[in-house]
Parts: C-alpha cells; structure tokens; sequence
C-alpha cells in the first residue's frame, strides 16, 4: 500500500512557505505522493458540490487557492524523490496541446516524479465562465487524453477530432515517464471505463472502499476489453483523514462523505482492509487546515500506520 497525501494549498497565511515545509515534511517520512486540487474559479453560491449530503462546499469560497501546475512546479524546486500530482486536473478547463506542453515540462523538472490526475468536472458555474460546454464534458474529456497521448508520444503528432485538429507540428520536450502517468478520477461506470482506455490509476475520491470494490469487475472487464492487464492500473482512493488518538483538537468543518476520522489503530485496520479489497494506494486530504496538526498527522501516519499496514500486508 502507498499513501499520498493532499498539499495545503490554500487559507494558508505563508502559503509558500508551508507548501514547502509540509513537502518537504512528507518527502523525508518517505510518502509516495503529493497531490494538489483544480479549481480556477469559485462560484460565490455552490449548492451542486458532489461530496456533501447538502451540496455545500468542503471549505470556503473565498479563500485563496493556488493554481494547480504552479504550485507542483513550485514543488519542483523543493523536493528530490516525492511524486507530485492533481486530483484532479479537470481537463475541459483547458486547451490540450497547452495542457500537454505543460505537464511535460513539469515532469521534465522533477525529473519523472509527476502524475497527472484529469477528471470531467462537476462546477455547472465554472464551466459556464470559462465558455465549456457542461453537457459535452465527457466527450471533450475522453478527445482530450487521446490528444496528450499523442503529443506525448509521438514525434509527428496526428490527431482529427470534433475538438482539437493536429498536424504539422512537433511538441517537445516529452514527458521524462514513458508512459506519462495518467490518475483518472470520477466514479461513475464512464469513469472506470475512461480509466481502463487511458489511464495507469482509477483515482476514485469520497467513496468507500466497498463502493470501489464493487467496481474491480467492471475495470477488470474494460481493461481485458482494451487489450490491457490489471496490473498496468493502480486502484487509488482519495478520502479526508482525522487521526482522534494523538491530541489534536476537533475541527468543525463541513462533513465530507466517506472520510476516515478514527483511533490510529482504526486507521490501520481501514488501510488493510482497503489493500486486501485491491486498493493499492490511498491519498488523504485533512479535516484541519492548521499546518503543524496536519504534520502531526504526516509523522502518526508514517511512524505507527504504514509500518502495521506493511506488516500485515506485505512491505511496497
């Protein structure tokens, strides 16, 4: 089992800073990644959110919330060994051949370390001010991955599309990864299907491990359909974690479904069980936004929950 863990990139008074302590932090305990979340705006009313049983937000609007390639290439510069992705790129957002130039230069910089998460979007609002269509976001969606695929790997790019035409030119660099890692998030049947044709992880998020479990046939079947093995696809979970054993104080913050807010031994007991269900890597963003509470739970994760689940489980 490898943990991720989200970055805290945003209501933070030194941002910079505390992305660089807590990366830092995160690399030296020996997690396998760091992930950041894409929004480039904010409705100012948001009743629509999909991981709330009200539909409000997780956190506040008006918070600042970094752009999310600048902040990984800002990790960068700061760290050496720790992989570096979104959860997710919503990949309609933005122009593909962009997006692709972009993300090649990010794993040119961190030297093969990026991962790039891409999902469809939920935010009706955000799609309206950036001029998407809302209701073609999947079809836009599944253009736009074969588009990075083929500006990644080819040197004469193809590519002839209801969205995108491409000819005549060359993209370079290319991505240091062959192939470049793609996280497909979503949890609907047309995500585990889009994850199956493009992706090297299903990255589902808010969901219980049950919910996952009872998809594997279906990846399962979609891969086999693809020609692919099970073993080119990681299964990733994203949920929110609350350690209640180690002192911290408890935070008031919106519920988020299916997060993990338990006794360290808890937390373990969870971590197997998700691995022997064939979950294979789980990501946790934090019930708090205090920085040191959040390494609290970094050092209670690495110290006491990795080596049991290691052990009961098998080492990564």
């Amino acid at each position: 089992m490898d943990f991720g863990f989200g970055l805290p990139h945003a209501a933070q008074s030194d941002t910079a800073a505390s992305l660089a302590t807590f990366a830092r932090a995160a690399e030296e305990l020996g997690f396998h990644s760091l992930w950041c979340p894409d929004h480039i705006v904010h409705p100012a009313v948001i009743d629509d959110y999909p991981y709330t049983p009200t539909g409000a937000p997780a956190r506040r609007v008006d918070v600042p919330f970094l752009e999310t390639t600048t902040v990984l290439s800002y990790l960068c510069a700061v760290t050496s060994r720790i992989r570096i992705g979104s959860t997710v790129t919503v990949l309609p957002y933005r122009d593909p051949v962009a997006q692709a130039k972009v993300w090649s230069s990010i794993d040119r910089l961190s030297h093969g370390r990026a991962i790039m998460g891409v999902g469809v979007g939920w935010s009706r609002k955000e799609f309206e001010v950036l001029g998407v269509p809302y209701a073609e976001r999947g079809m836009i969606t599944d253009e736009y991955l074969a588009v990075l695929r083929e500006l990644w790997e080819n040197d004469e790019p193809v590519h002839s599309g209801r969205y995108v035409r491409l000819d005549g030119v060359y993209l370079y660099p290319k991505p240091v990864q062959r192939p470049m890692p793609v996280w497909v998030g979503g949890h609907s049947t047309a995500a585990v299907r889009r994850a199956a044709r493009f992706g090297q992880a299903w990255h589902v998020a808010r969901k219980s491990p049950e919910y996952v479990a009872a998809a594997l046939p279906l990846l399962r079947e979609e891969l086999v359909r693809n020609g692919r093995s099970p073993d080119e696809v990681t299964v990733s979970l994203k949920r929110r974690l609350h350690i209640t054993d180690i002192g911290l104080p408890e935070r008031d913050n919106t519920y988020v479904a299916d997060g993990v807010i338990a006794t360290t031994r808890e937390v373990v007991e969870d971590a197997v069980h998700c691995a022997r269900l064939g979950i294979g890597h789980l990501t946790f963003d934090f019930q708090t936004s205090v920085v040191d509470e959040q390494l609290r739970i970094l050092r209670q994760v690495a110290h006491e929950v990795v080596p049991a689940v290691d052990e009961a489980v098998g080492a990564r």
